[in-house]
């Protein structure tokens, strides 16, 4: 193999960022002036696990000064995300770049506009993350559900209860928590038998 990471079938392993790429692909778009909008919407991704779908829908008046986002996920299904501390200072300084930008502010204005000041499209959004995936160095092939992957898998991993998860990604059923973010792996399993052995 050429040293990049393939897809995995269905139902097997999902692919999400390690740390490692997380830490690097965030840094990098909070150094680059050029991405203001690239990355708010990767750091609310990341910091939420919306659905692109969900993401590229969100309005300005969804997010000013809001605590939560009000989202309406598959099946016309409404959830509440709460935005962290960073998040919402990470929205008010897109904010005011926006302004600065004189992009319109009005609430029902998409929060994210694509080149031609529309509302940018999934599409858009998925050779968006490839460039800046590349422009951090990371060679494997990521699309925007990846990042959702990956934050699934950080909820299960850090609070041991894919009810959480389950509540936040807004599933329907616990079970597809479980299928997706409860696997266990070869050094899970090493460090589960060095704690029991005398």
């Amino acid at each position: 193999m050429n040293g990049k990471r393939m897809r995995p079938k269905r139902y097997q392993e999902v692919m999400r960022l390690t740390p490692e790429e997380k830490d690097r692909f965030l840094k990098l778009l909070d150094q680059r002036k050029d991405a203001e909008r690239a990355s708010l919407m990767y750091h609310l991704m990341l910091g939420t696990g919306l659905r692109l779908s969900e993401t590229t829908a969100l309005n300005v008046g969804g997010v000013e000064g809001k605590e939560y986002l009000e989202v309406v996920g598959k099946g016309d299904k409404h959830r509440r995300i709460y935005l962290t501390l960073d998040l919402r200072k990470r929205i008010a300084h897109f904010l005011r770049w926006r302004k600065a930008q004189k992009e319109p502010m009005t609430p029902d204005a998409p929060l994210f506009l694509s080149r031609n000041h529309r509302r940018i499209s999934n599409r858009q959004v998925q050779r968006d993350l490839s460039k800046w995936l590349a422009e951090a160095g990371i060679s494997a092939t990521y699309t925007p559900h990846d990042l959702r992957h990956t934050v699934g898998s950080e909820l299960v991993a850090k609070t041991g209860n894919p009810k959480v998860a389950q509540r936040i990604l807004g599933h329907s059923d616990v079970s597809v928590t479980l299928r997706y973010y409860c696997g266990v792996t070869d050094d899970q399993v090493k460090e589960a038998l060095e704690s029991v052995s005398a």
